[in-house]
């Protein structure tokens, strides 16, 4: 499982409403009681272990992802453009990540950039809001059935994510792809990764635009972070690891 407490609350911030502190201790304090009542807690990532095993859960067992690393993938001068995935609905973290690209990070990024690079946002897109933004080298894809060719032929993939919970599915599976990812600290700290060495960010707009500037233009950058992140997902989302923890999960919720 995961929080959703603190999603609510960045989601509260970052629409300008903060949630009284009282109304957030008292969320936090109804999600984490539900620990009491189970054998065991399977968690998605490190820090929702540590918040679990705190609040007095009896077993913890952190399953994050399972996904086994590619071998191969084109190098730097195959690859062009940024790519987003994800479906884009009205009101969610999806919606709201690239409407904050799109109209704070795009023209940052179009003051540092000559040649632009072009913006492929693949998955179903209902938001009115960002299709009105998807003009001139920003493209709405759609739903695709394979997403291999996508992150071949992509040089960055972006996740501007501002409120989530849990751990972000799609940069770890486009890690494991070969693609480097820019990301928000919130991704960063939820994945547990190390920024600048298997992965790269930025707080606001002009820190993330500079951050996909540097990866997109700097093949020594790109290459380096690539086998860096390959380590990383090698060594974390391996599915025999996954398929361990599980066994010894439910194993012990039959006793």
């Amino acid at each position: 499982g995961h929080l959703s407490f603190d999603r609510d609350a960045r989601r509260a911030a970052v629409q300008g409403q903060p949630q009284p502190l009282e109304m957030a201790r008292q969320l936090v304090d109804e999600e984490l009681a539900l620990v009491h009542r189970a054998e065991s807690v399977l968690t998605v990532s490190a820090i929702e272990t540590a918040v679990f095993q705190a609040a007095g859960a009896r077993q913890v067992y952190l399953l994050s992802h399972a996904m086994e690393t590619r071998s191969h993938a084109p190098d730097w001068s195959h690859r062009s453009g940024l790519l987003f995935v994800g479906a884009i609905h009205p009101h969610t973290p999806n919606e709201d990540s690239l409407l904050w690209f799109l109209e704070h990070i795009v023209p940052v990024l179009r003051g540092l950039e000559a040649d632009f690079p072009h913006i492929s946002i693949v998955g179903d897109c209902t938001s009115d809001k960002v299709a009105r933004l998807a003009t001139g080298p920003v493209r709405l894809v759609g739903r695709v059935d394979d997403l291999t060719p996508w992150y071949d032929r992509h040089r960055v993939f972006i996740a501007p994510t501002r409120f989530a919970a849990g751990v972000p599915a799609k940069v770890i599976e486009a890690a494991c792809n070969g693609i480097p990812v820019v990301a928000t600290p919130l991704l960063v700290r939820q994945l547990g990764w190390e920024d600048g060495i298997d992965i790269a960010s930025g707080a606001d707009a002009a820190a993330f635009a500079l951050a996909v500037a540097a990866l997109y233009n700097d093949s020594q950058t790109w290459t380096r972070m690539c086998h860096a992140m390959a380590g990383r997902t090698r060594a974390q989302y391996a599915t025999a690891p996954f398929a361990s923890t599980l066994r010894a999960a439910f194993g012990l919720m039959k006793e």
